[in-house]
């Protein structure tokens, strides 16, 4: 007589816990997955890393993350000042960011709309802006300016890609153009394009050196 052996059979219960660990997995593997962008300068080797994205089988490129910034960058901040009223000028001095309504009056800079339009193709572009924290209009202000000067609708390059924070750093990307180094640019894991320095002062300049960078 054979003794008994261990049962090679699962309970129903068994292989349900299984079934659904097994489908979970298969569907975090369907999920796009990125290689992130690693910190480096224009021209080394990280900034040639291709990011593939994979969905059941098929692998295609998908386009590098790029931030653009407004004050001084897209947008001509002097404009706005020279607006003022004289009693606004005068209360404002030092601080004209704070000065109720100011970016509403600004004009883009020359050249911006049409570049950053024509990056918008190139790259997947998002407006990344801080806005004054002791100026609420800024916020809508800013909205709108881009509203009215790039597109409001479905389908325009900045719609739905405004982003407002003071904490740059924490939106994950591989290039920024800011002309400054504040609000957690410095800290920015991507590469910095200094805008309104050496080299980026206009934005023909800016937007020959991105387009073999996409």
């Amino acid at each position: 007589m054979v003794p008994d052996s261990p049962s090679l059979c699962a309970s129903p219960q068994a292989i349900s816990r299984l079934y659904v660990r097994v489908t979970v997995f298969a569907q975090i593997l369907a999920r796009s997955v990125r290689i992130p962008p690693t910190r480096g300068v224009p021209g080394s080797a990280s900034r040639d890393r291709q990011r593939i994205v994979v969905r059941r089988g098929h692998t295609a490129p998908v386009k590098k993350i790029l931030y653009v910034d407004l004050d001084n960058t897209l947008v001509d901040f002097q404009s706005g000042i020279d607006r003022l009223s004289a009693a606004d000028f005068a209360e404002y001095d030092g601080h004209y960011d704070d000065a109720p309504g100011i970016f509403a009056l600004m004009d883009p800079l020359p050249g911006a709309i049409d570049s950053y339009a024509e990056l918008s193709g190139l790259f997947d572009t998002y407006i990344l802006s801080t806005a004054p924290w002791d100026n609420p209009s800024a916020w809508t202000d800013k909205l709108n300016w881009v509203r009215h000067h790039i597109g409001a609708d479905e389908g325009t390059p900045a719609y739905k890609r405004l982003i407002l924070s003071h904490r740059k750093h924490l939106n994950a990307g591989d290039y920024i153009i800011d002309d400054r180094t504040k609000n957690g640019v410095s800290e920015f894991q991507g590469v910095h394009i200094h805008f309104g320095q050496p080299g980026f002062e206009t934005w023909e300049q800016v937007v020959q050196h991105m387009r073999p960078l996409a």
